[in-house]
């Protein structure tokens, strides 16, 4: 029996420059060379070349449709034109190399529920025979290796003979929402046709390819990456009815407490702002809540933003004025009175305020929290009046509050939010005692070994002195 000349090898490389350095174009074919390298595990073809086609080459990658649906075939054309060493009759098979980049999606999926093809060869009276690959005669071998089975042959493949398989990537990744990742540099495709159907070393192989250089097409999936396509998100604040933020336009943002409720949802507008309202039942919102917000561009909901929950702070001209100061009978406490200015708030209700206040060191870190009372005392009806009171015992003890010099930083909390200032030694002159009306009238103490002195600072502030 005569020998007929058969054999593969071949790749395609998804590329805008070819190996010669020139550009060419997306639909360009291959050259092919022939090698002077004859691998001795393998019976491979030395002469041929590969062309990829389809929907994914004419459109530059896959496309996704409104609702979500992702489409795109590449068609993969391994023709051979010279061959050598195949018997009358012997069974061949074709190896597809597929990028790398495909890997995780053979992995997840069964990636040969998507492929279809069909071998092409010369008969003995010069016909053509063509045989449809079944199910059977696709299998996956190896890492990105997808191997069809030719069969035997009962005519002539010397002249040519032809290799085609069509992968429906857009269906794959549909189905199993699993993406294709950006290539690293690119796309790249291999081929060969042998008489064995173990493993191919492409390492050996490789030293004989002709390649295709085609216009580069760097992201196949546009779906890649969609997790991670997280939405921006403004500062939420514990008086806020509304989640805002930018994101993909025509997007689901979903918005979701810390119990992984949905408290909200909208759509991304065309110009990529979002305004979501929160359902009513879950306000007010408590301050510290973790809040969660994803984005949906029609492939599934991206990887949360969890942020938390902020007070808000009213942007206002807002002071405190120091009122009066004394030790009292029982020289148990510090007592400090002051009025808390700031026309946003509605201080005509005794219930909708309260006061609190914190001892602050030098470099502006609170150390001491002390709770206030509410009072009307300077203006009847108006509860913008505060007293403080500073254990004796705290003041005593270095372990609370460290000797060094502090000013008073009072807060002031109603339905208009919360508002803070340093205490001024200022006063409006509308004092409830006459004694003690300055602050640095203040008898000065001795406690628990440590001296109490009142001063002011360079912008009136009042000052607490402990040594």
């Amino acid at each position: 029996m005569n020998k007929i000349s058969v054999a593969i090898l071949t790749a395609v490389s998804l590329t805008a420059v070819a190996s010669a350095g020139s550009v060419v174009k997306a639909d360009a074919q291959s050259e092919t060379k022939t090698s002077s390298v004859q691998p001795r595990d393998i019976t491979i073809f030395t002469k041929g070349k590969i062309a990829a086609s389809g929907s994914i080459v004419d459109n530059k990658g896959m496309t996704i449709d409104s609702s979500g649906k992702t489409t795109g075939t590449i068609a993969l054309k391994y023709v051979v034109t010279d061959s050598l060493n195949i018997d009358l009759g012997d069974h061949t098979y074709t190896y597809f190399k597929v990028p790398t980049e495909f890997q995780e999606l053979m992995d997840e999926t069964d990636i040969t529920k998507y492929i279809s093809g069909i071998f092409t060869y010369q008969t003995l009276l010069g016909g053509t025979k063509n045989v449809v690959y079944t199910p059977d005669d696709i299998k996956v071998v190896g890492d990105h290796l997808i191997r069809v089975d030719n069969g035997r042959h009962v005519g002539s493949i010397a002249s040519k003979a032809t290799s085609e398989i069509a992968i429906n990537l857009g269906k794959a990744v549909t189905e199993s929402n699993v993406r294709i990742p950006d290539a690293t540099s690119v796309y790249t495709f291999h081929a060969t046709t042998t008489t064995t159907d173990t493993l191919v070393n492409w390492s050996v192989v490789g030293s004989s390819d002709a390649a295709t250089m085609l216009t580069g097409i760097p992201k196949i999936d546009p779906g890649y990456g969609y997790e991670n396509q997280k939405p921006v998100v403004n500062d939420i604040y514990d008086t806020d009815t509304l989640v805002t933020g930018t994101g993909t336009p025509n997007a689901t943002i979903n918005v979701y407490n810390n119990d992984n409720v949905i408290i909200g949802h909208g759509t991304v507008k065309e110009d990529g702002t979002y305004s979501v309202k929160i359902d009513s039942k879950y306000l007010p919102l408590a301050v510290d809540d973790e809040i969660h917000i994803t984005q949906n561009a029609g492939l599934g909901e991206s990887k949360p933003v969890v942020t938390h929950v902020k007070q808000k702070e009213v942007v206002s001209a807002s002071n405190t004025y120091f009122q009066t100061g004394y030790w009292t009978d029982s020289q148990a406490d510090l007592i400090v009175e002051g009025r808390f200015v700031n026309k946003a708030f509605d201080f005509g209700k005794k219930e909708n305020t309260s006061f609190a206040a914190d001892l602050v060191n030098s470099r502006g870190e609170a150390v001491y929290p002390v709770s206030g009372a509410t009072t009307d005392w300077y203006t009847a009806g108006m509860y913008d009046g505060y007293q403080i009171s500073l254990p004796t015992s705290a003041l005593s003890s270095a372990t609370i509050i460290p000797s060094g010099t502090y000013t008073i930083k009072v807060r002031a909390q109603n339905s208009n939010g919360t508002d803070s200032a340093v205490l001024s030694a200022s006063n409006t002159k509308a004092q409830r005692y006459v004694l003690h009306h300055a602050w640095n009238e203040i008898e000065s103490k001795s406690v628990g070994g440590r001296t109490i002195t009142f001063t002011t600072g360079p912008n009136n502030e009042a000052l607490i002195n402990i040594k």
